[in-house]
């Protein structure tokens, strides 16, 4: 029974991922077609589906077939290489590519020689809104606010009935701990330097080098367990082909630092649940978990899942607790306990609804009669129903809970109160069964181009550095100007080329995609596992505020060498330590 689930989900896991990319190429079409139309009527997918359903099941149908191509020649490739072996005596390439595999720092300086000319134009990167407005929590309190001037949790609402009293500014809207480190390093830079420009190109360019790290090591740890030197060098080929790595390894925020944490802490997970019992992978593993949740807050679920799945793989229950759950564990008491003193500002349950929020706005929009008036009382003690739908955007969740600059009236964050929020989303499920269709468009208009391949996405870091003053001006247009200038206008070139697919987020995200389809049809060791944790980022985006923004799928794309070279993984680890699973010795 378990052989026949096995060769079940080897067929059906592949199959659902096609049609996933498939259906999503097929919306992505009739999106462009609506756009080259230029109707007068906002986009809806179920009204345009009703108008081309031919073309669009032949669009799906075309897109199904390319992706079953994709998979049969990667799989080619992969049953091939398993195949071989070792391939024999090593010949040049395969000294040279035991050599570079033989230490992390090898490979990470491979890296960085082929991304060197990107890094050069990027250096020292460029200040984006987040990072201001992170720096703007630790480097001022309340009282040092103009009447009037925008403070970070009026810019990104949080409900003023969970703010503390006192003068901290410090909040859990960009990661607590992440905001403090960031802010943390440039207010230490204003207090030495006069300046926050040094603590800036600190950070960055210590990001960057943690990314060639983590990707060095991860590579270095699966490719352990891969014999053909010629897998190991498609795979380094796969991760230096990703540009957008190099672009957004300098970006401070929370996403590209998530990434390279997850794709070293990915590597670890395969290593542990597959090849080896290593001394010293608790210790590396804490501070790879460690990483990863002080980015991002969704970081904490990935790391919970990744547990779980290595229990599953007897991977040895201490180790997994002292590596994966302690951290998590530490992280959440130290948060929970600093927002219960008052000293750090909770995030606002807005962060977690963006697609609720999507999606009663556009029923509101577009069946306006669907808000009974028991529904819309629910709703206005929230928001204010007229202003939720004259600020609604189909991309971006940003205007209906009112995030920006300027107050649009949807929000209202002032004078909510928690229990205002008690009945919300029974009102959503009931218009949700109303109004299917319209609750799959607001889905779908924020979240189809992550994975449309051919979709116009915003694949690299904002590039133009942003004009803001705390105490000290972050201003860095002064710094390497000419280089930031020469890389955009170079970047936009390629991108209205096609060259772009070599820089696209959604293409990236679909080619990881694939491979993980692949090793699940090969019914490979351990594919479920990291396929699962991929996939659980894929969810992430596509539930994420904004449609299409590269940075939310780098998780993903950091991964795609990794998830490559393990095809070929042949695993290592003596059935024998499974009895010796609650060793914290790990030899």
């Amino acid at each position: 029974m378990r052989r026949a689930t096995g060769r079940g989900a080897a067929v059906l896991l592949p199959a659902i991922v096609i049609g996933v990319i498939a259906a999503y190429t097929a919306v992505g079409w009739l999106r462009r077609a609506h756009e080259a139309a230029t109707h007068a009527e906002p986009l809806l997918f179920s009204r345009e589906l009703a108008e081309h359903l031919p073309l669009a099941a032949l669009v799906f149908v075309v897109a199904a077939a390319v992706c079953a191509g994709v998979v049969i020649a990667l799989r080619w490739v992969a049953r091939a290489a398993l195949a071989s072996g070792s391939g024999g005596a090593p010949g040049t390439l395969g000294a040279a590519v035991a050599w570079v595999y033989a230490r992390w720092w090898r490979l990470a300086l491979v890296l960085a020689v082929v991304w060197a000319p990107l890094l050069a134009l990027r250096w020292p990167g460029a200040v984006n809104p987040d990072f201001a407005l992170m720096v703007t929590e630790i480097a001022k309190t309340r009282s040092e606010f103009a009447p009037g001037e925008a403070r970070p949790f009026d810019v990104y609402p949080i409900a003023y009935s969970l703010i503390p009293d006192g003068e901290l500014v410090w909040s859990n809207q960009h990661n607590a701990f992440l905001t403090l480190v960031y802010g943390g390093v440039a207010a230490l830079s204003g207090v030495l330097f006069h300046s926050y420009v040094p603590g800036i190109v600190l950070l960055s360019g210590t990001q960057a080098l943690f990314t060639l790290f983590a990707l060095g090591r991860a590579l270095q740890l699966v490719g352990r367990g891969v014999a053909r030197p010629g897998m190991k060098a498609a795979a380094l080929a796969l991760t230096a082909a990703g540009a957008m790595i190099a672009l957004w390894s300098m970006d401070l925020s929370k996403n590209p630092l998530f990434a390279a944490a997850f794709v070293w802490w990915l590597a670890l997970v395969i290593d542990r649940a597959l090849l080896s019992r290593r001394r010293w992978w608790v210790a590396e593993t804490l501070v790879a978990t460690t990483v990863m949740i002080l980015s991002v807050k969704f970081g904490l679920y990935v790391a919970l899942a990744g547990a779980l799945l290595l229990l599953l793989h007897r991977a040895g229950w201490r180790a997994v607790a002292l590596g994966v759950l302690v951290p998590v564990a530490v992280l959440q008491v130290a948060l929970r306990g600093l927002i219960g003193v008052g000293v750090v500002i909770p995030d606002d349950p807005t962060e977690a609804r963006v697609t609720q929020l999507q999606q009663v706005a556009l029923i509101a929009r577009e069946d306006p009669a669907a808000l009974t008036p028991e529904r819309r009382a629910v709703i206005e003690r929230v928001f204010d129903l007229d202003a939720m739908v004259a600020a609604y955007v189909p991309e971006t969740a940003d205007p209906v809970k009112s995030s920006g600059f300027e107050d649009n009236g949807s929000y209202r964050w002032r004078t909510v109160q928690p229990q205002d929020w008690d009945g919300f989303t029974g009102v959503w499920l009931q218009l949700a069964a109303e109004r299917p269709d319209l609750f799959v468009d607001a889905f779908l208009l924020k979240s189809d181009k992550y994975l449309d391949p051919a979709a116009d996405t915003y694949p690299w870091p904002p590039l133009r550095t942003w004009d803001w003053t705390v105490s000290y001006s972050l201003d860095l247009s002064g710094v390497n100007p000419g280089g930031r200038s020469a890389l955009e206008a170079g970047l936009a070139a390629a991108y209205a080329s096609p060259a772009r697919y070599l820089i696209s987020p959604s293409a990236w995200a679909v080619l990881t995609l694939l491979l993980c389809a692949v090793a699940v049809s090969l019914r490979r060791p351990g594919a479920m596992t990291w396929s699962l944790l991929l996939a659980l980022q894929i969810g992430v985006a596509l539930l994420a505020p904004l449609n299409g923004s590269g940075r939310y799928l780098l998780g993903v794309i950091y991964a795609a060498g990794v998830v490559f070279l393990a095809l070929g993984l042949r695993p290592t680890r003596p059935a024998a330590d499974d009895a010796d699973a609650g060793s914290t010795a790990l030899p």
